[in-house]
């Protein structure tokens, strides 16, 4: 299951790629995984991932950070018109600062246990 906030920013994320022209095809067979993979979580079904995000921007020709950014711009606007967005526990794959009006997401890739590569995810995004 995920939470609002994971299912609000898989809503901006497909609204982007929409705008972009990134179909979940080509965007699954960049990741070498199925469009089925691709669709759960830009559905909300499941949280999206660094890999995910990475090659978004880059077939949207933007940067992750910028990806993330204008995602983050887009979710603080819905807030200021009423929508709701709620961090995840520490152990999610998405969370957002406790800053009311912050425009920063943090990614950790929480595939593995290691703490290392918690670390590289929010890196990568820096």
């Amino acid at each position: 299951m995920t939470s609002d906030f994971s299912k609000a920013f898989s809503r901006h994320l497909r609204d982007i790629m929409s705008e972009r022209d990134v179909r979940q095809v080509p965007l699954a067979e960049r990741l070498e995984r199925s469009q089925g993979f691709v669709s759960e979580r830009t559905s909300g079904r499941r949280p999206v991932d660094t890999d995910i995000i990475a090659a978004v921007a880059e077939m949207a020709g933007m940067g992750a950070r910028e990806l993330v950014e204008e995602i983050s711009a887009r979710m603080r606007d819905a807030r200021r018109h009423g929508a709701t967005v709620h961090a995840l526990p520490s152990r999610g794959v998405l969370s957002e600062t406790d800053a009311p009006d912050a425009a920063t997401v943090q990614y950790k890739a929480v595939a593995n246990e290691d703490q290392s590569l918690e670390e590289e995810g929010i890196a990568q995004l820096d």
